[in-house]
């Protein structure tokens, strides 16, 4: 099964699910809101490791299917052991 890690720094700013996949990452947040934003620390990591070190980025909600924001996707609850690794 893939390592799962979580991101915070000294002021909050969080990633709920931090998936090391060969060099990337795959970031997961979950949100109770049906239309969230870009997590801030989506955008924190990705500055951190360069575009190339974020293999994906997701924010699960808790229905409606899956859509996209951007270069993120959006999805209804995910298994965290089909994620290729």
């Amino acid at each position: 099964s893939p390592n799962v890690y979580f991101y915070r720094d000294h002021y909050g700013v969080e990633v709920d699910f931090v998936i090391p996949v060969a060099d990337r990452l795959k970031l997961i947040e979950c949100k109770w809101s049906e239309t969230p934003g870009i997590p801030k620390g989506f955008e924190q990591l990705q500055t951190l490791t360069g575009a190339h070190g974020i293999a994906s980025k997701t924010v699960v909600v808790p229905t409606r299917g899956h859509r996209t924001l951007g270069d993120m996707s959006i999805e209804d609850p995910v298994d965290l052991t089909t994620l290729e690794h």
